[in-house]
């Protein structure tokens, strides 16, 4: 390769630029090997030399390549977290990088994170999720990059400045009828269509309605025991026991949601001949009967919520708060929602649950005016 060389001092690196007109900034490692970065221009390459020259005598491992975020927290959760945590915190951690953090970052080269775009992620992570989901995963990030200094990957962790703003105690967004019904409405010709308007009516898990069972069910008396919830543990997915004493319990289900979920056995009938079916005995499972995979559920609503053309900041669990605040605001007594909803004690329906609406502020309003 015929080449055209500026010289430097020693340590100060080269640029190179071939016969085809190709430039390159060339840096000489510690181990005697040479590090090339291509470069639009010369005045590009200059620079580039001078960030090379940096990391090198910073002890950056520049020997390890244009790594991106996606591929090095691939590894750090192989070589650092699985072999330190219990299978479910990893599969916890897991789900934060491919739900919360790689969705935005993906792609992106290790030695290109900066602070503020870090911190715009985060930003949008507040919207996007819960603030508790959106601070464990900026907090997930910080470690991992911790490591990439400690490899020699990075000279600094660029996520270490990122504001994570104090929790506030703010209670969840409230749905408003319409948008549940926007919603119900997406998905109504989908086999999961009765999952969601069950999830709606009676505030169920995630888990909880995954885990409902045929044996379960009381056609006769149209009852529904919750007794079980699916979750993923150590990359296993599968029933287990329910969040709480108090989340074992049985809805009273309407003659509507009966003859729904009789034609939703019988849809069920056609799908068992699937020659690759495994039964579980699960109410909704997946499409060759073995348990739906939580996040999987996640992913179909994130889906069904844009198609219906609803705010980003929707999730699947606001289901829940909405049907506990119908339920409230329908008068029913809190007693009966704690009983409804599966909650440990009427404080926790009324501390976390309970919303006021714009048409109950109006209605309050209205009945004020009588004052002065």
């Amino acid at each position: 390769m015929a080449q055209r060389k500026r010289k430097r001092a020693n340590g100060e690196g080269t640029i190179v630029e071939t016969k085809s007109g190709r430039i390159y900034a060339v840096i000489s490692l510690p181990d005697g090997k040479r590090k090339w970065v291509r470069a639009a221009s010369r005045t590009e390459a200059s620079q580039k030399l001078k960030t090379l020259t940096t990391q090198r005598d910073q002890g950056v491992n520049l020997r390890a390549g244009r790594q991106t975020i996606d591929v090095f927290l691939s590894v750090y959760l192989a070589d650092v977290v699985a072999p330190a945590v219990k299978p479910k915190t990893y599969d916890n951690y897991k789900d934060l990088i491919e739900l919360c953090i790689l969705p935005e970052l993906e792609g992106e080269l290790l030695e290109r994170l900066e602070p503020q775009a870090i911190q715009q992620w985060y930003n949008e992570a507040r919207g996007d999720f819960a603030e508790t989901t959106a601070r464990n995963a900026l907090n997930l990030l910080k470690r991992a990059l911790d490591t990439a200094v400690q490899w020699r990957y990075l000279p600094y962790n660029p996520a270490a400045p990122v504001k994570a703003v104090r929790l506030s105690r703010t209670k969840p967004p409230l749905l408003t009828l319409a948008e549940v019904s926007a919603l119900l409405e997406a998905v109504a010709a989908h086999r999961l269509g009765l999952l969601y308007l069950l999830t709606a009516r009676y505030g169920t898990r995630k888990g909880e309605i995954l885990g409902a069972r045929w044996a379960a069910l009381d056609w006769a008396r149209g009852e529904l025991r919750i007794d079980q919830q699916i979750q993923t543990i150590g990359g296993k997915t599968g029933p287990c026991s329910v969040k709480t004493s108090a989340s074992a319990r049985t809805l009273t289900l309407t003659p509507d949601l009966v003859a729904r979920l009789r034609l939703h056995w019988e849809r069920l009938q056609v799908e068992r001949q699937h020659p690759d079916w495994r039964e579980h005995g699960l109410i909704f499972p997946s499409e060759v009967g073995t348990p739906i995979l939580p996040r999987n559920l996640s992913r179909h609503f994130y889906a069904a919520r844009d198609r219906a053309g609803l705010r980003q900041d929707m999730r699947f669990h606001d289901l829940r708060h909405f049907a506990v605040t119908q339920l409230l605001e329908s008068g029913v007594r809190p007693e009966v929602v704690a009983a409804i909803a599966g909650h440990s004690s009427v404080s926790v329906t009324l501390n976390v649950y309970a919303h006021v609406s714009e048409e109950e502020k109006r209605a309050a309003a209205e009945k004020m005016r009588k004052v002065g």
